[in-house]
């Protein structure tokens, strides 16, 4: 095992290395982290390339995701005990609004996942206490509709046109699949056991499931249908992200604190990268040099090179991080 120091930023890395010297190999850019702390309120603001917190962000009550509009101007964080929304400004980073999604006639609680239409107007939140999909209109801040669901749901992910959305269904074991041109769940997708994180690929039609009782499951966007079989390595697997040319799947296992690396064409794992103590959410920076987890018992996110698929720095955040984004 590799002994780790601290630098002066409070993150840490391995002994005598800097970690801007990493991330400056070629890396450029490695873009601002957005991570919810579900027990203290607040978002921690980390910059990637220095490996450290920024600043720190209040929002609502048990914040469980992050989700960034496609134009970069505004984080989305869903707040499951507040039943709000969290509209974070990128640019000074500071709550524009909050929106009440527990009011009026679209009423809904349990806040958990959320996804935003590719040219930024629409933020669409998959609830787990009422079985619909609030639909918020970002120019006027306010939900403006909501869609109805055959259960209770936990993450949404967008295809790359914005025609369909992918929502888990935990207790139903299933996927439902919206038209987000009529707002209407025109099918459901029978998969493994508690389904509760999806991600869809950008350039090719195809979606991966964390399974939370069972593994990891893919599914064709263009049919609608699932895998046949389950990859079943994972244990209590819970985020799942796509490397950028979509050819790799990263998927945090929380009762083994480590992470799977997915092959796509052979539909196997073929790394195992430990990382901090109950990892949730992951997510790849855009260039796919970088992934980020967020370790929900560490406190803590763990970067990790994908050149040599090992963590290059842990870096301290507030209570709880779950699901992250990058900008």
């Amino acid at each position: 095992m590799v002994e780790t120091t601290k630098n002066d930023s409070g993150a840490r890395g391995f002994e005598g290395v800097e970690l801007e010297s990493i991330a400056a190999e070629g890396l450029g850019d490695c873009g601002i982290a957005y991570v919810p702390c579900f027990r203290d309120d607040t978002v921690s603001v980390v910059d990637l390339r220095r490996a450290q917190v920024i600043t720190t962000v209040t929002v609502g009550r048990a914040p469980v995701s992050a989700t960034a509009s496609p134009d970069k101007r505004f984080v989305y964080v869903t707040n499951f005990l507040g039943n709000t929304l969290s509209v974070v400004n990128t640019f000074n980073n500071t709550v524009a609004a909050t929106i009440d999604l527990n009011a009026g006639p679209f009423a809904a609680q349990g806040a958990s996942g959320a996804a935003v239409s590719p040219d930024s107007r629409f933020v669409y939140v998959a609830n787990f206490r009422t079985p619909r999909v609030s639909v918020v209109d970002a120019r006027r801040m306010a939900v403006t509709t909501s869609i109805p669901l055959s259960g209770v749901s936990t993450k949404i992910a967008l295809t790359p046109d914005g025609a369909l959305a992918y929502v888990t269904l935990p207790n139903d074991n299933a996927v439902a699949v919206l038209d987000l041109n009529a707002n209407l769940q025109v099918k459901t997708i029978m998969v493994g056991d508690d389904p509760e994180d999806i991600a869809i690929a950008r350039n090719r039609p195809l979606a991966y499931v964390a399974l939370q009782g069972e593994g990891v499951q893919a599914v064709n966007t263009r049919l609608a249908t699932s895998a046949a079989t389950v990859l079943t390595s994972a244990s209590r697997p819970t985020g799942v992200a796509f490397s950028p040319d979509g050819t790799l799947v990263y998927v945090t296992n929380q009762l083994t604190a480590n992470v799977s690396v997915i092959d796509v064409f052979r539909h196997a794992q073929v790394a195992t990268i430990p990382v901090g103590e109950l990892p949730i959410g992951v997510e790849t920076t855009d260039d796919g040099r970088l992934v980020v987890v967020s370790n929900f018992s560490g406190d803590s996110l763990s970067v990790i090179d994908t050149r040599t698929n090992t963590v290059i720095a842990t870096i301290p955040v507030g209570a709880g991080p779950e699901y992250l984004d990058i900008v």
